[in-house]
């Protein structure tokens, strides 16, 4: 409750039960504003306790403690990771030794630096080496195409490029209360048991760069248990799926085979009109539609199907002078099976004025 309401509430009760007019601007009204100041407070303490009490409402660490509760910790940011090639000119007169730490980045211009997690070496007589590198910062801008790095920031004699043949891929930022939100209440419909397909989930998810999971039994093999997972981008490369399998191997009940599996993107096509109050700052609107479809659309998990209408409660809390949203395209639900996640293909909004 606003000050203002509770100094209405005050000044009505107070002139019904006495007869007397407060003046605002007089000593006993600016008395009473003090004491509805205090008292809205208090109401706002209230609500806010009321808020993180229950895990449907909570924020920020009042719902990582209850996450703690069901044994979910909110998944942190992390820095994407490969492999690059350094490359002589011609074949090394002599050992050439590069150093842990070694600089490298993109010309793309995302600004973001990588550096080896190990030293190598270029034997004498060869023409490039494999390293291990690491983005020096987290996020998802850390996630490079294959052939983005191109830059030596550290100079090294006799290596004359660099370069990566596959994607870079891990990186993520930390987990959104949404998605963290989401999780925990999955856990209380579907709870863990240490045996089953809800165990193998959570497993898989404490993986970093597992964005989502989901366990299915095999229905051609027998005692056979298939994890599917996916990164944020859904991109997600054999040595992730390979790693997740290293994890739950060593949980797995004696008479179960895991196999873990890359989730198949469904790629769609967003295309939506959205009816607002005003168009003057339509180009900002536009772009602030956009981002919120494609983002809340990356917040599907795997299995999940994409409702389109869903959306529309969300962006009115996001877009001022919001009024209606009307897809195109998809025009009704995307069903996405078990071993699917949904992938937002281009994105597109037209304003119209209500």
């Amino acid at each position: 409750m606003e000050l203002s309401d509770v100094y209405k509430k005050l000044k009505t009760s107070y002139e019904t039960q006495t007869g007397e007019t407060i003046s605002d601007d007089g000593d006993f009204g600016m008395r009473m504003q003090v004491v509805a100041g205090e008292m809205a407070g208090l109401y706002q303490q209230a609500d806010f306790v009321l808020q993180q009490m229950l895990p449907q409402t909570a924020t920020g660490i009042y719902l990582e403690r209850h996450a703690a509760i069901r044994g979910i910790e909110r998944k942190q940011a992390s820095a994407a990771a490969g492999t690059v090639t350094f490359s002589a000119d011609g074949a090394a007169a002599q050992d050439v030794e590069i150093p842990e730490g070694t600089m490298c980045t993109s010309s793309l211009g995302n600004g973001i630096v990588y550096a080896t997690t190990e030293a190598v070496v270029l034997p004498q007589g060869q023409t490039s080496v494999d390293a291990p590198v690491a983005a020096t910062v987290t996020g998802k801008e850390t996630n490079l195409a294959a052939g983005g790095i191109d830059t030596l920031v550290s100079g090294i004699s006799g290596i004359s490029s660099v370069t990566n043949a596959e994607p870079f891929s891990g990186g993520c930022e930390m987990e959104e209360d949404n998605h963290l939100r989401q999780r925990l209440l999955i856990s209380y419909l579907r709870p863990m048991n240490g045996a089953n397909l809800r165990f193998y989930e959570e497993l898989a998810l404490t993986v970093s760069g597992v964005w989502s999971a989901k366990a299915v039994y095999s229905t051609t093999t027998e005692n056979q248990l298939i994890v599917y997972i996916s990164n944020f981008f859904r991109n997600t490369p054999q040595s992730l799926c390979d790693e997740v399998a290293a994890v739950l191997q060593e949980a797995r009940e004696l008479n179960i085979e895991v196999v873990v599996k890359a989730a198949t993107p469904t790629v769609q096509a967003i295309t939506a009109k959205i009816y607002v109050e005003n168009l003057q700052a339509a180009t900002t609107q536009r772009g602030m539609a956009e981002t919120y479809l494609a983002n809340r659309s990356y917040l599907l998990g795997i299995g999940e199907d994409f409702n389109p209408y869903t959306f529309a409660s969300g962006l009115s809390e996001e877009l001022e002078g919001f009024c209606d949203l009307v897809f195109s395209k998809p025009a009704m639900l995307v069903s996405v099976s078990d071993d699917k996640i949904f992938k937002p293909g281009v994105v597109s909004v037209t304003l119209e004025k209500k």
